[in-house]
């Protein structure tokens, strides 16, 4: 029996490697993931070399924030059934790959972070790359910047040095919208019921211990807004956060009362529930936030930024941690708020410089990052398995793409 099968996975093998166009499944899990895998998605979809198809890996119906989003992931969706007895060349994602394939494929993750080390440091913990990279399902995997291969190289070097696992530098695909997307700025704010000539500030809290919104309480945003009352405050958070349980030490469920009564409250706050923040971005003057990669994110706009820190967090990265505080205003109390702000808005608050070197460090251009993404899976061609004689070239080409980040 077992014999029976080797035997017709390595026909199935042959015939994806030997036949038809590149075959391309994108299993989806959230929005967020998908703004990452959508650049790559559209430009395939395009191209004749490729044959793609979406699935939605959650028991319940996805539900996309743009309309463009939804047409675009439907118009290519197949049933969950056809993705598993489909032949796939590659199977790309944003997070851990769960889907069961029938036929043998190379599982690619696309860094849906644009930070490495930037999580909470604790026992046996290790960034998210690395444990997706540890997967046996995973083979290949393309970074949005130099800062996530280096840091890879040094927190996990059995995994760097693999010849079943290959690892390239591309960029992140979902930020090229951040910086070529236009959005006018009055029309934003005055759809969020903000002033659209005062100076505005985005609070954005990720969903871990020691983020913002889990460990100030709703209380200084109050007191921000009530305090600053030609200020538009916006805030917003990773949308796990809202979810969270007490068994997590946290109540998401509270913060989102907390902070929809605010917004009832204050004429100068908005409370917005998204997973695509970038029009809050461009049309903020500063930045509120914590370890999460947004800050880096905001460092393409080179706008000033007031990172919270508690005093008991220890980044995952000591690099990570230097770059993050060089480039922003540290605080730590709630009670620092107002001065932080202040201090942010000040016409020669500096700290572009700082600012692009974090960026710089963390992210390739976005622009090309998902035409290289194409580029370099079309020069891979046709391929199944990393145990296939044609995974030489994937090696060789990883050679030859990262040879200017030795």
């Amino acid at each position: 029996m077992m014999l029976n099968n080797f035997i017709t996975r390595s026909i199935f093998a042959w015939i994806s490697e030997n036949f038809g166009p590149i075959r391309v499944l994108f299993p989806v899990v959230n929005e967020i993931g998908f703004l990452n895998q959508a650049p790559v998605l559209a430009l395939m979809a395009h191209d004749p070399r490729f044959r793609v198809a979406t699935v939605n890996e959650e028991s319940v119906p996805l539900i996309f924030s743009a309309d463009w989003m939804q047409v675009l992931f439907s118009r290519h969706e197949v049933s969950k059934v056809q993705a598993q007895t489909g032949i796939w060349n590659y199977v790309i994602v944003t997070d851990r790959l769960d889907l069961w394939l029938r036929w043998p494929s190379l599982g690619v993750y696309i860094d849906h972070g644009s930070a490495f080390g930037n999580e909470l440091a604790q026992e046996n913990s290790v960034p998210f790359v690395e444990t997706v990279l540890r997967q046996s399902n995973i083979d290949l995997a393309f970074l949005s910047g130099p800062g996530h291969l280096w840091g890879l190289r040094d927190s996990a070097p059995d995994i760097a040095s693999r010849f079943d696992k290959a690892m390239f530098v591309s960029g992140s695909p979902k930020l090229v919208a951040l910086l070529e997307e236009e959005v006018e700025r009055g029309t934003l704010l005055s759809s969020l019921g903000l002033n659209p000539d005062a100076s505005t500030v985005l609070i954005s809290s990720h969903w871990t211990k020691m983020s913002l919104l889990r460990d100030l309480d709703v209380a200084c945003i109050d007191s921000l807004c009530e305090n600053n009352p030609n200020l538009n405050v916006i805030v917003t958070c990773h949308p796990r956060l809202l979810t969270l349980g007490q068994c997590d030490g946290g109540d998401g469920e509270w913060i989102k009362r907390m902070c929809e009564r605010l917004e009832a409250k204050h004429h100068n706050m908005a409370f917005i529930r998204t997973a695509n923040p970038f029009d809050l971005m461009q049309v903020s003057d500063c930045m509120l936030c914590d370890h999460s990669s947004i800050r880096v994110e905001y460092a393409l706009l080179m706008k000033p930024v007031g990172l919270y820190r508690n005093p008991k967090f220890k980044c995952h990265s000591a690099i990570t941690d230097t770059l993050y505080r060089e480039s922003s205003e540290v605080f730590s109390d709630p009670g620092e708020l107002n001065e932080v702000v202040f201090k942010l808005l000040s016409p020669e608050y500096g700290k572009q410089r700082e600012s692009q070197k974090l960026a710089g460090y963390f992210l390739a251009d976005p622009a090309l990052a998902a035409p290289t993404i194409v580029e370099l899976i079309s020069q891979m061609g046709r391929i199944a398995s990393s145990r296939s004689k044609k995974w030489r070239q994937v090696k060789f080409l990883e050679a030859k793409k990262n040879s200017q980040y030795e």
